[in-house]
């Protein structure tokens, strides 16, 4: 296996959160030219200015300077100066391939705070070599990434610490993650072990199954939305597993025994698991959902962990079982009705 990828990729769940005290405020508006330079006076001076980014939105933090609910001048590009409430900034993901302008572009929402990669046990020395193959069966990465918050990119603020352990094995990988607030914060979203299924196209051709959900079993995969059903009727929902008719079979997977993977903070009425792109990009695993939209408040240093992990192959059924997941130590047999039991290699 090549470790140049996972050495070279800043790739971990997104988060949605904000924090609980000094935030961004900012001023903010939409339909400009991207380049154009916004600039915000107070009292007739300039106190801050920046780009509108590619998507035709802007955002000018201005910390220190007012509050939300102030009343800012603003100029965008050649434009006339017209008043601008100051306000709070978008609630968006950071971390992950999340960037400032909350797509993939802008200034980066996290960094790489450490780095260990071990190799049938051996510390691989990124200063020295970003390549070589293991000979047994085990490719371990740990790590940390800090991530901004919603309300603190503009301040580029490192807000949460996420702490995690991915094992990897030819077919698949488990990781295990903690993360850790560096301040008061509300948590909104943790995408987690989120699919992202390029390749299974046209997604009609694929069918998928969410393990102890809402399907007894493989039914063809709909264009739009879809979910694994609500918690009160569907509480214990493993992970989905997608096949194809060419790509193989793709499946991911919580953890419900493990930290937050028992989905404590997802309300009854909420899914564990959804499709909520028409265009059959994502399935994301819900960690954290609540009606009203509410942040679910942690304090400095409360953590929270969870566990999951994908495999991918080629189907691999056996009499009772839907999915055989085979990972560096154990062949996973996974029942529609969500439950597994592993099995020693021998």
């Amino acid at each position: 296996m090549d470790a140049q990828a996972l050495a070279d990729s800043d790739f971990h769940a997104p988060l949605t959160f904000e924090v609980v005290n000094n935030p961004d405020v900012v001023v903010k508006g939409s339909g400009a030219t991207a380049g154009d330079i916004v600039t915000v006076f107070q009292n007739g001076d300039a106190i801050a200015s920046d780009t509108v980014n590619p998507v035709g939105g802007w955002a000018v933090g201005v910390n220190g300077f007012a509050v939300i609910g102030d009343t800012l001048q603003v100029q965008v590009g050649s434009t006339a100066i017209a008043d601008y409430v100051v306000s709070a900034p978008n609630r968006q993901y950071t971390s992950g391939s999340h960037g400032s302008d909350s797509l993939g572009g802008g200034e980066a929402t996290a960094q790489q705070l450490e780095l260990l990669i071990l190799i049938d046990d051996v510390h691989l020395d990124l200063t020295k070599a970003l390549s070589q193959r293991y000979r047994k069966s085990s490719v371990r990465a740990v790590g940390a990434i800090g991530a901004m918050a919603s309300n603190t990119i503009k301040q580029k603020r490192i807000a949460m610490h996420q702490n995690y352990v991915y094992d990897l094995s030819a077919n698949g990988f488990v990781i295990t993650c903690v993360n850790d607030p560096q301040e008061d914060v509300l948590m909104y979203a943790d995408n987690a072990v989120q699919t992202y299924m390029a390749g299974f196209t046209p997604i009609t051709v694929n069918s998928y199954i969410f393990w102890g959900g809402n399907t007894p079993a493989r039914v063809t995969m709909p264009e739009g939305q879809f979910t694994s059903g609500p918690k009160s009727q569907y509480p214990n929902v493993l992970g989905v597993s997608i096949r194809h008719v060419v790509a193989g079979e793709f499946s991911a997977w919580v953890d419900l025994n493990y930290g937050i993977g028992d989905r404590r903070y997802v309300d009854p009425t909420r899914t564990l698991w959804d499709h909520s792109n028409v265009n059959g990009a994502k399935i994301y695993p819900r960690l954290f959902s609540v009606p009203d939209g509410s942040g679910i408040p942690f304090a400095k240093g409360e953590s929270y962990k969870w566990r999951g992990g994908y495999y991918w192959g080629m189907p691999t059924i056996t009499a009772g079982n839907d999915t055989v997941q085979e990972t560096s130590m154990v062949y996973a047999l996974v029942k529609p009705t969500g439950t597994y039991v592993t099995v020693e290699k021998s």
